[in-house]
């Protein structure tokens, strides 16, 4: 006989404060915000065999006894703030900041700050395209800025013990690593850095858009084997900085486009370089 239940309690709480005016050519908003979150996670699985009867399958009955439980739980919170700035609708620009915390990486590194920017130019708007009767849209971009990642399990940051009724002793079960952790386990950051241009010609027909960008990882997250003689086969690791270079290009049109038939094409292509800059292990 066997029983098992798992129990999931998830809770999320959003909050934002917007801000929008026009005056003239300008445009100016922004956003101020509060976000946490929660997750707790509780599994049951037990086993029981040699019972008295077949009609008895209670585990609680059972001459033989075994299972196991677990639990865990996440906590999150960030705040953020937006502000962003437009003119006549050829300008933008576009400025973000976040603070974040969460409760699976080590004690003293929980938090991080993220900050972005970015900025276009709407060169169809410009006077001197007016006349450009070929043209619909071209937009030259350019954006810059961290982002933050969580890509592993729950505790990572600690140390986990297992109880295991086979290693049962005069004084009572024992325990052996399940997971070493990682008190000094921290964000792992990468700052973006994308130029890049898209357009549209002829009534849309055709369009196309060509990036460049550079995206260098700082404090990657990997996992480090650790030796038989430590119990647990590995952690969490902060180890080193890689960086990712390349362009993107892509190329679509419409070939035949009436009432009774539409043909279109699209032509993608790019290229990437990554590079292992430093190797550390924290």
């Amino acid at each position: 006989s066997r029983r098992s239940s798992a129990d999931i309690t998830n809770w999320t709480t959003v909050h934002r404060l917007n801000f929008n005016r026009t005056f003239g050519k300008h445009t100016v908003s922004a956003i101020a915000g509060f976000e946490a979150g929660s997750r707790d996670y509780t599994t049951m699985y037990v086993t029981g065999s040699g019972f008295i009867n077949d009609n008895i399958r209670d585990v609680s009955q059972a001459n033989t006894r075994d299972g196991y439980n677990s639990s865990s739980r996440r906590r999150k919170v960030s705040v953020l703030g937006q502000a962003t700035y437009s003119f006549d609708h050829r300008y933008y620009l576009t400025v973000n900041g976040r603070k974040d915390g969460n409760s699976q990486f080590g004690s003293d590194v929980r938090w991080a700050n993220f900050a972005s920017v970015g900025a276009s130019w709407n060169i169809h708007n410009e006077k001197f395209a007016k006349n450009w009767d070929w043209l619909n849209t071209l937009t030259l971009r350019y954006s810059a800025g961290y982002t933050g990642s969580v890509s592993f399990d729950y505790y990572q940051a600690k140390t986990v013990y297992k109880y295991d009724s086979s290693n049962l002793y005069y004084t009572g079960i024992g325990a052996i690593p399940r997971q070493m952790g990682n008190s000094n386990l921290k964000w792992q950051r990468t700052f973006n850095n994308n130029v890049g241009i898209t357009g549209a010609f002829l009534k849309n027909r055709f369009n196309f858009s060509l990036d460049f960008y550079s995206n260098t990882t700082y404090d990657t997250l990997m996992s480090f084997n650790l030796p038989p003689s430590v119990g647990a086969t590995s952690m969490q690791v902060n180890f080193g900085e890689i960086n990712n270079k390349g362009v993107d290009l892509s190329v679509s049109g419409h070939i035949i486009s009436n009432k009774n038939w539409f043909w279109s094409m699209t032509i993608t292509g790019g290229h990437v370089m990554d590079e292992i800059r430093k190797i550390w292990i924290r």
